[in-house]
């Protein structure tokens, strides 16, 4: 299932920095869910997004909390202080958030 993003935002959860908002180009966000069976695990869950930014900022690649507001108006928050989120970040003529 892919979703369009309306924002994304991050906070470093290793010095208690406060949220900022990514900046990234209009249209160009999206989140990829896919839910697969695994016999050991029950449900592995994978939550793949993808943005060209507009900026790159260093501190997207650290251990990272990133709240995710989505096109029909639902929230979402991936990573915590015990399992942070990373993004991986690639760049061309744009640089291009895809987070992990």
């Amino acid at each position: 299932m892919i979703v369009h993003i309306e924002e994304i935002a991050y906070r470093d959860i290793n010095n208690g920095s406060r949220w900022k908002t990514v900046p990234i180009v209009p249209g160009t966000a999206t989140l990829t869910r896919t839910i697969s069976p695994d016999d050991n695990k029950g449900n592995i869950e994978k939550i793949e997004i993808s943005a060209v930014v507009k900026q790159y900022f260093p501190e997207m690649t650290r251990d990272l909390i990133v709240h995710i507001a989505l096109e029909d108006h639902t929230e979402l928050t991936i990573g915590s202080e015990d399992l942070p989120a990373t993004f991986e970040l690639k760049q061309t003529n744009n640089v291009t958030a895809k987070l992990e």
